[in-house]
């Protein structure tokens, strides 16, 4: 019998611990992680969110501490060759985030966080099982918010504040012409 591909009727094992970055376990003592550790090799989650942001921190770790600065260097770090085929790992990273994999990156960027980590997650668990907005509340938690929507038009001129208050200006009543009464 053939297995199924994972999908949202099947979750995959990073999804069904809320680890989407199958971050292995470790001494490390992340935010969120789950009292009970059920899986033998993959750290257990409480929420996505959670498994997000460690997935975020530990790539803004790789860059930080290791130097690390392209999507080459990070996944042969993440996803070594004597586990993977780390090759064709980097070749979908890159072309599913439109990053070059030899561009230098900057993980303080919501422009090459974002869609690193969103690659990764693909990758990792087959399937994309979380919305954007899902992957951004993980990313705010790693401290890298995503980018403020444009101000629509109406914005443009908000309302003047007084030089000294704290308050908005109303604007001046028009004059009453002789003669009116309310």
């Amino acid at each position: 019998m053939a297995t199924q591909k994972p999908s949202p009727q099947n979750p995959s094992r990073g999804v069904r611990n809320n680890n989407p970055g199958n971050i292995e376990k470790s001494r490390d003592r992340w935010v969120g992680l789950a009292d009970a550790q059920p899986d033998s090799r993959f750290f257990t989650f409480t929420e996505a969110r959670f498994g997000i942001r460690a997935l975020a921190r530990i790539l803004q770790n790789y860059q930080k501490k290791h130097k690390l600065e392209t999507i080459s260097e990070m996944i042969a770090r993440w996803a070594p060759p004597n586990e993977n085929d780390t090759t064709a790992y980097i070749r979908a990273v890159a072309k599913e985030t439109g990053l070059g994999a030899d561009e230098k990156l900057n993980m303080k960027s919501h422009a090459h966080l974002f869609p690193l980590v969103k690659a990764i997650i693909r990758h990792e668990n087959g399937y994309k099982p979380y919305t954007d907005t899902e992957i951004n509340a993980g990313l705010v938690l790693a401290g890298v918010a995503p980018p403020a929507p444009p101000r629509r038009a109406a914005d443009k001129n908000p309302p003047r504040m007084a030089a000294n208050e704290n308050t908005i200006q109303t604007p001046k009543r028009a004059p009453r012409p002789k003669g009116f009464r309310p």
